[in-house]
């Protein structure tokens, strides 16, 4: 994937990151500087109630790479539902989805390439996470839930995740989850559709600005919900299959 021209999409949900908006841009630039092809950096501004409407709007008029999809203020429909957005308005052979407080940074993009030479979805394990305690016992939890209950067999499905065009073609568009499960659901509909899915490792740094505003209890509520209703959905899909 490194050595001949591959289109590339970075899909990054911001909320409230007017601090980051500007460095990111640049780091995302600079880590698509080395290669060949179409690329685009997708923000999708989430109803910010910050600055971040007018930065962006800025930052759009000096760096051709970025284009961005506007939610109303106040209209924020969380991070992952954005995610889901922005995949399916990419246009790069890959997209890689990333989080705006970089966190993970556009650096690994590399990392997530190389995956993608043996993989259809390439999801990632941070590294020595700099979260607090909190975050870190939700996230195990969720991920263990969701390998018992769904199958989802990677190590963190909330992380960074790039998927190919084959991918975005054909899972993307049967996520039907609205919540903290989308990614979880993504892999879940990949691996039943045979398609082939690896982990790369990635550093995980502090948040450099802003303030988190995920693991939120109405979101905890959301993704239980919407486990239960994908719960439902692929039972009636097995039904459906056997008869």
């Amino acid at each position: 994937m490194s050595t001949s021209p591959v289109n590339i999409s970075l899909v990054i949900p911001a909320y409230n990151e007017a601090e980051n908006l500007a460095p990111l841009v640049d780091a995302c630039e600079d880590a698509l500087q080395p290669y060949e092809g179409s690329h685009e950096i997708l923000v999708i501004e989430d109803g910010s109630t910050d600055s971040s409407p007018e930065l962006l709007a800025k930052l759009e008029e000096k760096h051709p790479l970025l284009r961005s999809i506007r939610h109303e203020t106040g209209r924020n429909i969380g991070c992952h539902p954005s995610e889901l957005e922005g995949l399916k308005a990419s246009r790069g052979d890959v997209a890689l989805f990333l989080p705006a407080d970089l966190q993970v940074h556009p650096s690994s993009l590399p990392r997530f390439l190389e995956g993608a030479g043996r993989a259809d979805v390439v999801a990632s394990r941070r590294l020595d996470r700099a979260d607090n305690v909190f975050r870190r016992f939700l996230a195990r939890a969720n991920n263990a839930v969701e390998r018992v209950v769904i199958g989802v067999d990677v190590h963190d499905a909330h992380s960074a995740m790039l998927v190919n065009r084959r991918a975005l073609d054909e899972v993307v568009p049967l996520v039907r989850s609205r919540s903290a499960l989308i990614p979880a659901e993504l892999l879940y509909r990949a691996k039943q559709r045979g398609l082939r899915i690896t982990e790369v490792d990635v550093e995980h740094f502090p948040r450099r600005a802003g303030r988190q505003t995920g693991a939120q209890f109405t979101e905890i509520l959301k993704v239980q919900l919407d486990m239960m209703q994908l719960r439902r959905r692929l039972a009636r899909e097995a039904r459906r299959e056997r008869g």
